[in-house]
């Protein structure tokens, strides 16, 4: 297979798949939160004081943070966002053949529906080699629906076990994203706890995964990255509330729907 001809095919059929979403199907394009002065300084003074370990381990990685995890065992004291583990592996997307994409995963401190500090997993992929990234970032939040952990992206994108719904439809958005220069990043959006519909608690884990991904050197994302959220199904109730924090402010770049956010 021809790398180049791979990724100039897929870039042919970009347009067509990014109107999808755009024309109706969840999509909600906004700018990331900005901090307060508050809750920045809050957000430096921890990052700085908690180093992310690398974790390697499916099962080890997941966990949940108990008291022997001296990185982030009060999760309280942590600002929302802080990375708590991260670890880079090959993710496996239907349609880019054997063209190598970087995924580094992150847990992180977010904040459940009735305020109580909880964890969550983003993961974030970068464009293959060869392709010329933009130095922006898609935020997509998946349809999966499941009130089962092990059906989250984090875990999907990993196994390579993809149902054919997510190789035919969900892949239409990703990998286009992936092949135009674009980093995109795939919270798990119902949490360890697989709680489902609960748009609130969906869209502090967006916007926390955002800043966790910012925090993370090797996500390579960049702290100004123009940044869109975009979901669909059950992706879109998350993007919704997401986009309508106070914190959030829509954009307009060139002409197009676009982002120009900063995130504490």
């Amino acid at each position: 297979m021809n790398p180049h001809s791979t990724v100039y095919s897929l870039r042919r059929r970009a347009c067509a798949a990014l109107l999808v979403p755009a024309l109706g199907l969840g999509t909600a394009v906004v700018a990331a939160p900005v901090a307060g002065a508050d809750e920045a300084a809050a957000t430096a003074a921890t990052a700085a004081a908690t180093e992310i370990a690398t974790v390697p381990g499916g099962a080890d990685f997941f966990a949940l943070p108990d008291a022997t995890d001296t990185a982030a065992a009060d999760l309280a004291s942590l600002a929302p966002g802080t990375p708590l583990k991260q670890r880079s592996v090959p993710a496996r997307i239907n349609n880019l053949g054997d063209m190598p994409v970087t995924m580094a995963q992150i847990q992180y401190r977010t904040t459940t529906v009735t305020g109580e500090p909880t964890v969550a997993v983003t993961s974030v992929l970068q464009p293959p080699v060869g392709v010329q990234r933009t130095g922006d970032t898609v935020m997509y939040a998946s349809f999966y629906d499941s009130m089962n952990p092990e059906d989250g992206p984090s875990r999907v994108l990993v196994r390579g076990a993809q149902s054919g719904m997510l190789d035919y439809a969900e892949a239409a958005f990703v990998t286009p994203l992936l092949a135009a220069g674009h980093t995109v990043v795939m919270p798990d959006i119902q949490g360890e706890r697989g709680v489902f519909a609960v748009g609130r608690e969906y869209g502090q884990i967006i916007l926390d995964g955002l800043r966790a991904s910012r925090d993370t050197p090797a996500a390579g994302v960049a702290a100004d990255s123009k940044t869109a959220l975009t979901g669909y199904s059950g992706g879109s109730i998350g993007t919704g509330w997401a986009g309508s924090s106070p914190t959030t402010t829509p954009r307009t770049l060139r002409g197009t729907s676009s982002v120009s956010p900063r995130v504490g």
